[in-house]
């Protein structure tokens, strides 16, 4: 049977993503980047959930009387690190009883509850604002459907609907005219300021260099200058130049974009709510095809030092530099 999805995130939630052994609390959530040097975000999950009674007859603590179900439900889960699972195993699982075992998720439970009531200063209603304003806001940016309609802009001739983009438009001045709904949430809100600036980028670019499809007007596409003047090398260099920068400025801002996004979303799981689109997983993009007719996945994340420098984002300036320097870019 194993354990469901629902215990899973249940057990993930009430134990605050950490190990429940005493004076451990590890972090049992982190990102790959923190270790190593990496262009891509991925989470590595070092926790491990260990049955209270055991899984199996032959495990430590079995009880034959006990259901298969209920021995995976929450109720009979523990989250912990490998080291302190491992402690709690060994000899059979003499030295730590299930009654032991109960007492000591009760206890770590309740300090997660203790910890989530002093981060909302007492109110339940401060996290229901935060939550309804994130869940317009994830509607706003169809961040369901991210992959599949960022993709677009990802090409080498970036195209973008146009009912997509009014409606994108119109979230930029939702979001500039947006009053934070809590006193609370200090780095949700810092999280969507950082969106709100790269959002304002991204289609602002859009708005001025992309033009009608000449073939389906319900589309926009980056506009190509160097294909409608007459012969002229030394014009039709400049406009194809133009042409490569655009496409590879779009790109990076989409990149930023999710990055922010990524940001928002860890910032309401450390915050708001520890299981926050805890099955849809890290936020993604698809780039392609590349000169090689292959795609490429990335999940763009702000590293730790960008997250705590106040401010990863360098605003258009600094991402059109970066371009560049990084893509040899002469303009």
């Amino acid at each position: 049977m194993g354990i469901s999805a629902v215990d899973r995130k249940h057990l993930w939630g009430r134990s605050g993503g950490r190990c429940a052994f005493p004076e451990c609390e590890k972090k049992l959530i982190r990102e790959i980047g923190e270790y190593v040097e990496t262009s891509t975000a991925q989470s590595v999950t070092l926790g491990e959930e260990a049955h209270i009674v055991a899984e199996s007859d032959s495990g430590p603590r079995a009880d034959p009387e006990m259901s298969q179900k209920s021995r995976d439900s929450c109720a009979n889960l523990i989250l912990l690190c490998e080291e302190h699972h491992k402690v709690i195993d060994a000899a059979g699982g003499r030295y730590f009883s299930v009654d032991v075992l109960r007492e000591m998720k009760r206890e770590h439970e309740a300090a997660v509850d203790r910890n989530m009531e002093r981060s909302l200063g007492g109110g339940e209603e401060a996290a229901e604002r935060t939550s309804r304003f994130i869940g317009e806001w994830s509607r706003r940016v169809d961040l369901d459907e991210w992959d599949a309609w960022t993709s677009s802009l990802l090409v080498p001739s970036p195209v973008i609907d146009r009912d997509r983009f009014d409606r994108y438009s119109a979230t930029v001045i939702w979001l500039s005219n947006r009053a934070w709904p809590t006193s609370h949430f200090s780095g949700v809100q810092r999280a969507v300021k950082i969106f709100a600036d790269v959002w304002r980028d991204l289609i602002g670019v859009i708005d001025r260099e992309f033009a009608y499809h000449r073939n389906m007007r319900d589309r926009f596409c980056l506009r190509e200058k160097h294909k409608e003047i007459d012969w002229d090398e030394k014009l039709y260099k400049q406009y194809g130049d133009e042409f490569d920068f655009l496409v590879d400025l779009i790109h990076e801002l989409v990149y930023h974009a999710t990055a922010a996004a990524n940001l928002i979303c860890d910032r309401v799981r450390d915050e708001v709510d520890y299981g926050y689109r805890f099955d849809e997983g890290r936020i993604s993009v698809t780039r392609g095809p590349n000169e090689f007719l292959r795609f490429e996945h990335f999940r763009p994340s702000y590293a730790d030092e960008h997250r705590l420098s106040g401010d990863p984002y360098p605003g258009l300036t600094g991402v059109k530099k970066f371009v560049v320097e990084t893509y040899g870019h002469r303009l």
